[in-house]
């Protein structure tokens, strides 16, 4: 069968997902993530894909119950002051 714009019956041209290159949707492969190429751009998926991790089974040996929060309270001597001193610096900063 030659390659160029030959006839065939039932067959379509397409253009490849990677390369944009114009190919018979019978030559076409669809790859792993759903794009259909051509074959120079057709590559297996990467078996590591397939592999799954197991859990971590992270715990620690002994748990203590959450304390609960103690408040105090605070009495502050009230000096009836209520003007800011101000300070001398010489002229300088």
């Amino acid at each position: 069968m030659s390659r160029g714009w030959s006839y065939v019956s039932g067959d379509w041209w397409i253009l490849c997902d990677v390369c944009s290159r114009k190919i018979k949707a019978s030559e076409s492969k669809k790859r792993w993530d759903g794009f259909q190429v051509c074959a120079d751009d057709y590559e297996q998926r990467h078996p590591m894909d397939f592999i799954k991790a197991r859990a971590d089974k992270i715990s620690v040996p002994f748990t203590r119950p959450q304390p609960t929060d103690q408040f105090t309270s605070v009495t502050y001597a009230d000096t009836q002051n209520t003007t800011i001193p101000s300070g001398t610096n010489n002229g300088e900063l």
